[in-house]
């Protein structure tokens, strides 16, 4: 077992401290009402858990909602697609709370005790979440630059790169990386500032992919130390960095349409010239 700020490594699966406490959450309360042995209740709780998840996935998308560069369909499978991006935590408790009394009604009472043994189960993994200690990237960090897919590598260290940037650790043979790809291909193109950071792969394969996919511009390879250095638990990693190498935001997993257009919104950051 591996505890990380990001993650929790555990018999081989990587999940991050969000999605376990949403997990573990989930199935304490299932698992407490199933007790009761009332068709009701269980209806209330199923439910309740439903519309939890997407009350709390859409509370996190609409504050980009009108910013997102997609079709109606696409917005709308950024709120359901739960393998990438996450949610907010008190909205999606405030609306499963909600439908499950409505449903219960005067049996309301009775799912408390299930709540709350649910939610104190649900926060032990966020209480046990370690900070992170890594709060600037160090300037001297070595990578690989290749101007383009075939090119041959360019010895640098972070230091060189423009700020901010939006640095993406990930790989071509990581199916998660793979899902969030086209968000950033998209991003960069439009003119926003995406540092691709390939952990560790054969420089063919990596030309390859990015050419499969159509990544404007610059990438970059980590040769063996970058990965430990940022404290990457698991990919793909995300990390905001200022000018100065401060990080301004870190995210574990893929990102969705929505939570990337809202670290870049957050912070200020808009497309600069010559986005394709």
């Amino acid at each position: 077992m591996q505890v990380t700020p990001d993650a929790l490594n555990l018999l081989g699966f990587t999940l991050d401290w969000n999605r376990l406490a949403l997990l573990l959450g989930a199935v304490a309360l299932l698992t407490l009402v199933g007790r009761r042995r009332d068709a009701v209740l269980d209806r209330a709780a199923l439910w309740g858990l439903v519309a939890g998840l997407l009350g709390g996935r859409l509370a996190s998308t609409l504050p980009s909602w009108g910013a997102l560069q997609a079709s109606g369909w696409e917005r709308v499978r950024s709120v359901i697609d739960l393998r990438t991006g996450t949610l907010s935590l008190g909205w999606a408790l405030g609306f499963g709370v909600l439908t499950m009394l409505l449903i219960a009604r005067r049996r309301g009472p009775t799912l408390l005790p299930a709540l709350l043994g649910a939610a104190l189960i649900g926060v032990a993994p966020l209480l046990l979440k370690p900070a992170p200690t890594l709060r600037t990237v160090p300037g001297t960090l070595p990578l690989e630059r290749y101007a383009a897919p075939g090119a041959r590598g360019t010895p640098i260290t972070f230091a060189t790169l423009p700020g901010p940037t939006l640095v993406n650790v990930w790989a071509s043979w990581c199916p998660p990386c793979r899902l969030e790809m086209p968000l950033l291909v998209d991003a960069a193109r439009r003119g926003y500032p995406v540092t691709l950071v390939d952990s560790a792969e054969p420089p063919a394969a990596v030309s390859a992919y990015l050419q499969s996919v159509g990544f404007p511009g610059p990438y970059f390879r980590d040769s063996g130390p970058a990965s430990s250095a940022l404290q990457i638990s698991g990919l793909p990693t995300t990390l905001l960095v200022a000018p100065d190498g401060r990080i301004l935001e870190r995210h574990f997993g893929p990102l969705s349409a929505a939570q990337l257009q809202s670290i870049f919104d957050r912070n200020g950051i808009t497309p600069v010239a010559g986005g394709s």
